[in-house]
């Protein structure tokens, strides 16, 4: 009886004189659960970074107790009644995607790598002279194609309607764009040396037309502007054979070596 004693505490209600008797361990009991509440009211900041479920249900726990503390970095799902509080851990805003060529640096967008104007070597620029003669070249040839059946531009400059009444010189310049225009297009996109073949031989016959028979393609000449962009044609394609030529030289000449 008397450790019975010791291991209980009788307490009396002022009003009623009712006693209620409360054991040792529920008293250490609920001193625990108020340290743990005012530890996490005083540190949430110390709160651990895994996830974890608190060790009191709220159906449990006093009133007095059901006190939740959030973290700064932490988000608190509501839970239902019952179930115990379940902390989670708060996402990071997502990253906006960029395109390879475009990177983030200090909060700024910053290009990292343009397109150079300047060709690293001579295949490069033999590949982006034939990507720009390619369109050029079909774009000639859907020009002149309508004057087969006298609706094109130099039909339209003659003033006729039929294709037999353009002069022979017009009606070789038709037919050879309306042709050979789509053909050295296609050689040029195909990367085949036929292809520039015709391009030679397109631009050098505009060249001689445009100087020495202006008067007998009158009214239908070729403009001045056309014979000398024909002219940087022909320039660029030597200039560029010319390059790639000297470096297999030295490739060559450094294998040697």
């Amino acid at each position: 009886m008397r450790n019975g004693n010791r291991s209980r505490v009788s307490s009396s209600s002022s009003s009623g004189g009712r006693r209620e008797v409360v054991t040792h361990n529920q008293i250490s009991y609920r001193a625990t659960l108020v340290r743990r509440a005012s530890e996490r009211i005083a540190r949430p900041h110390e709160a651990p970074r895994r996830r974890a479920r608190a060790t009191m249900t709220t159906a449990t726990a006093p009133r007095a107790l059901r006190v939740v503390a959030s973290a700064p970095s932490r988000r608190l799902a509501s839970p239902a009644r019952g179930v115990a509080p379940r902390f989670t851990r708060a996402r990071p805003p997502r990253r906006p995607s960029f395109p390879p060529e475009i990177e983030i640096a200090r909060g700024s967008v910053v290009v990292a790598a343009l397109p150079s104007l300047v060709p690293e070597n001579a295949d490069d620029a033999l590949g982006r002279f034939r990507k720009v003669m390619c369109g050029l070249y079909l774009a000639g040839g859907a020009l002149h194609f309508p004057d087969l059946f006298g609706s094109g531009p130099i039909s339209a400059a003659c003033g006729t309607s039929s294709f037999s009444d353009l002069s022979v010189v017009l009606q070789a310049v038709t037919l050879g764009w309306s042709v050979l225009g789509p053909v050295a297009a296609f050689g040029l996109g195909a990367g085949a040396w036929w292809g520039e073949a015709i391009l030679v031989f397109v631009a050098s016959a505009e060249i001689v037309l445009g100087v020495d028979f202006a008067d007998a393609m009158a009214p239908a000449a070729i403009p001045p502007p056309v014979v000398a962009a024909q002219v940087a044609c022909l320039f660029s394609n030597v200039a560029i054979r010319g390059w790639k030529t000297t470096e297999g030289a030295n490739a060559s000449g450094g294998g040697e070596e």
